[in-house]
């Protein structure tokens, strides 16, 4: 089973990342995958690292429905599907 977490804003580096943990050792590690970051200050987010970018929603073209189209049920659906998963959907 998968699941998401959202963060208000994505990290750009491990250091402003809210899942940073420091174990026993004072090493510092990732909560999500147990990598330990061995990085300089300011540095970019690691390519191991999960997060990645909501993506946005699709824009409804104004000219659907046309009178012999109906519009793409794939917009709709995407753009349902994100407002779902950002909390801020119909069924709220």
């Amino acid at each position: 089973m998968k699941a998401i977490l959202i963060l208000d804003e994505m990290p750009d580096s491990c250091e402003k990342c809210p899942l940073l943990r420091y174990d026993v050792v004072r090493r510092i590690g990732c909560a999500v995958t147990s990598n330990i970051v061995i990085r300089k200050v300011g540095e970019k987010k690691p390519k191991w690292c999960p997060l990645c970018l909501m993506p946005e929603e699709q824009d409804i073209c104004g000219t659907y429905p046309r009178e012999d189209e109906k519009t793409p049920s794939y917009f709709i659906g995407w753009n349902d599907a994100l407002r779902a998963i950002e909390g801020s959907g119909e069924d709220d």
